[in-house]
C-alpha cells in the first residue's frame, strides 16, 4: 500500500493515531462535502470502491449499481459505521463503535467526507 499516515500524526502508546482531518472540517473539501450531503449513498459507494481497491486490490467498478444497493439497504448511518471501522483499522486510527456511531449519527456527510479525505491521502501517496 501507500503511505498510511501522510501527515505523520503522532502515534499513541496503543499504536493508534488521530484522523488526518478534523470531524467538522468537511467544508474545506466542498465538492466532496456537497456530494456527501446531497447523495450520501453515492458518496459511501465511492469511498467503499476506492478503499477496497487500495486495501484488497479489488478492481474499481461502476458505483451506480453499488450505490443503488446501499440506497435500497437503507440506514446509511449503520453502513457508514462499517466503513469508518474498516478505514480506522487500515490506517490505525483511534476510535471504536461508539465514536463511529456518534460521528455518523450527528453528521453523515461530515463522516463520509472525512473518510474520503483519509483514503485520498493514501491514493495521493502513489503519485510522484
Amino acid at each position: 500500500g501507500g503511505n498510511l499516515n501522510s501527515f505523520n500524526k503522532r502515534i499513541a502508546y496503543n499504536g493508534q493515531r488521530k484522523w488526518s482531518h478534523g470531524g467538522c472540517t468537511c467544508l474545506s473539501a466542498p465538492g466532496t462535502c456537497l456530494c456527501a450531503c446531497c447523495f450520501p449513498c453515492c458518496s459511501y459507494a465511492k469511498n467503499w470502491v476506492r478503499f477496497n481497491h487500495l486495501a484488497h486490490h479489488i478492481p474499481r467498478h461502476d458505483i451506480s449499481s453499488i450505490s443503488l444497493g446501499f440506497l435500497v439497504a437503507g440506514c446509511l448511518c449503520f453502513l457508514s459505521m462499517g466503513g469508518r471501522k474498516n478505514i480506522g483499522h487500515r490506517y490505525h486510527i483511534d476510535g471504536g463503535c461508539c465514536s463511529d456511531f456518534f460521528c455518523t449519527w450527528c453528521c453523515v456527510s461530515c463522516s463520509l467526507t472525512r473518510e474520503s479525505r483519509e483514503v485520498s491521502l493514501e491514493e495521493h501517496s502513489f503519485r510522484p
